[in-house]
Formats: C-alpha cells, sequence, structure tokens
C-alpha cells in the first residue's frame, strides 16, 4: 500500500513563498515611496530625497532616513504633524494583499 505524502505540496509552496511576494512588495514599495515623497512637506528636499524601502525576504521596509522625519510625520508640542508616510502606508496596504494573491493564483494555474 502506498502512502500518500500531504506535506510534500505544502512544503514545496512555503519554500517558494519568499519568491511569490517578493514581486508583489517591490512593486508596492516603489508606490509608497512615490507617494511619500509627493506628499512630503518640502524647504530644502533632503527630507524628500531620504526616503525608499527596501525588501527583504518576507518583509517590506518603507523609510525615511532623515533624523528629523518623525518630528515632520508626528510633529512637535510647535508644529501639527504633516503625515506622509502612514498615508503612503494606508493607501497601499489593500493593494499589496490583492497583488499578493493575484501572485498566488498565477502560480496556482487559475
Amino acid at each position: 500500500m502506498k502512502v500518500k505524502d500531504e506535506w510534500t505540496p505544502a512544503l514545496a509552496a512555503l519554500q517558494s513563498l519568499p519568491t511569490l511576494v517578493e514581486r508583489p512588495l517591490m512593486i508596492t514599495g516603489e508606490n509608497m515611496a512615490g507617494m511619500g515623497r509627493e506628499h512630503v512637506p518640502v524647504d530644502t528636499g533632503f527630507l524628500q530625497s531620504t526616503i525608499g524601502y527596501q525588501v527583504t525576504l518576507l518583509q517590506l521596509i518603507f523609510f525615511a532616513l532623515a533624523g528629523y522625519a518623525g518630528f515632520v510625520e508626528f510633529g512637535t508640542y510647535r508644529m501639527g504633524p504633516q503625515p506622509f508616510m502612514r498615508p503612503a502606508w494606508d493607501a497601499y496596504l489593500q493593494e499589496l494583499a490583492g497583488l499578493i494573491i493575484v501572485e498566488f493564483e498565477m502560480k496556482a494555474g487559475k
């Protein structure tokens, strides 16, 4: 009697997960960084130039490297908040989920 190995397809799917989500993460990161650069208040342009993203394995890191980015995003007791990172994150989070679903469907052959 031959025993069916039900775990092999599941393990194969898990091993392919990083390659399946890499493209959606890259697209979303580029869109988020672009929106962040469009909505950030610009004085010298330094803060705008430090907005970016990085994709590593299964995570998307969206960042602004200027030391004062948090003060602009969240405000201080002297200055109100001028959010530019969170709106970009909120705008593209659902799109990311949709892109990942499309990648899975393409892999499954639907």
